[in-house]
């Protein structure tokens, strides 16, 4: 049988880490807040509302894991709290990936000239919610005993159907960015609505196949901790 102490020093490192996460995302959305507000023109951007899905997710996770921690074995939380849970961290999970690989990919090499001498406070934050997001929640992935289902991609699908409806509806309202353009993209330029749509369409596309990858990243998981526990 195995030392009773071990497993609490797992529970309680578990427990740390959790919040260690939660503090590293919930500081960050709210540096980059402080830092960035632009009249509220923070909140228009996708990159924002992934940053702010991590903060949401990693402290959610960290209350959870506080409750069982300092509560009985046999404590389970309700059902919609489980679910919520899971819906967040997967919409977290793809989208923070997908992000990434849109901004590098299709933004970050066609920044007009105000965007290219980037300051070492704004070369943090663009690391901060456009690279480590994905670094930390894939490891978490690989991590966690959290189970994953093929069809949680709808879960970030539809996370970005009601991005895409904000950005259509901010459009024609005349809402401008922060840099007073009547676009929050140059790829959701509506008035190019060929482009919008098939930058929309191809994303969407992505957001299925990087939950695919994620889901892939769960599997191995699974079969690396049956080969462990067999082997023991």
């Amino acid at each position: 049988m195995k030392d009773p102490r071990t497993f609490c020093a797992r529970n309680l490192a578990f427990l740390i880490y959790r919040w260690l996460v939660a503090g590293f995302f919930v500081t960050g959305v709210i540096s980059c807040i402080y830092f960035y507000f632009w009249r509220g023109s923070w909140f228009i951007y996708l990159t924002n509302w992934g940053f702010v899905m991590c903060g949401i997710t990693s402290a959610y996770s960290a209350i959870l894991i506080t409750f069982h921690h300092f509560t009985s074995d046999l404590w389970i939380p309700p059902s919609i709290v489980i679910k919520l849970f899971w819906a967040c961290y997967w919409i977290t999970i793809v989208v923070e990936l997908t992000i990434g690989i849109i901004y590098w990919a299709a933004i970050f090499p066609f920044r007009e000239a105000h965007h290219h001498d980037m300051d070492v406070l704004s070369g943090v934050f663009c690391v901060w919610t456009h690279v480590l997001p994905t670094i930390a929640f894939t490891f978490d992935n690989l991590l966690t005993a959290l189970p994953a289902r093929f069809l949680h991609f709808i879960y970030p699908i539809g996370f970005c159907i009601i991005y895409t409806v904000f950005t259509i509806m901010y459009f024609f309202l005349g809402g401008l960015d922060a840099y007073g353009r009547p676009y929050i993209y140059l790829i959701l330029d509506y008035d190019k609505p060929l482009r919008a749509a098939a930058s929309i369409i191809l994303s969407y596309i992505l957001v299925i196949l990087l939950s695919s990858l994620q889901y892939g990243v769960y599997r191995l998981r699974i079969c690396w901790a049956r080969k462990y526990f067999n082997s023991r």
